[in-house]
């Protein structure tokens, strides 16, 4: 009796899934056309951001290297500048800071300037504090250019 109980209940289920099956492909092809769309957005997405990725390491680099010839400048023209105020008795320090700031126009107008005629007194002290003060800035720039 069980056994006549059984089989027509399987074979109900059975044609229950035989009906339903094709529902159930049309929801999975559904779903995986809009698991393809999902993943072709997200595809473009990472290309767009790869790409703003490559732009910003770019400016970065462009930036990086505005520092470096900057710095790269102000010691020419600094040096420059202690250089040809040795020669006319003045102040190096003061000039090579003035040079490494303002460049031409701290030389120009370091060659308008007239020779001193002493020698200006040293001053050792300014020595010990300005050079590793200077290589501090200098290294300072150096470290903030890193992350500009």
């Amino acid at each position: 009796m069980t056994r006549q109980i059984r089989y027509p209940m399987l074979f109900l289920m059975l044609a229950i899934f035989a009906c339903t099956c094709p529902l159930l492909s049309q929801n999975r092809s559904s779903e995986i056309r809009r698991l393809q769309e999902e993943i072709r957005k997200g595809e473009q997405e990472i290309q767009r951001l790869q790409l703003e990725r490559q732009i910003i390491l770019q400016h970065l680099a462009a930036k990086r290297t505005f520092v470096a010839v900057f710095l790269l400048q102000g010691v020419v023209f600094g040096c420059f500048s202690a250089f040809v105020a040795s020669q006319k008795n003045r102040r190096r320090l003061t000039w090579f800071t003035l040079g490494f700031f303002f460049s031409l126009i701290a030389l120009i107008t370091l060659v308008a300037v007239p020779k001193k005629d002493e020698a200006p007194p040293p001053k050792r002290i300014w020595v010990f504090v300005a050079v590793p003060g200077f290589a501090l800035v200098l290294l300072l720039a150096l470290w903030f250019a890193e992350w500009i």
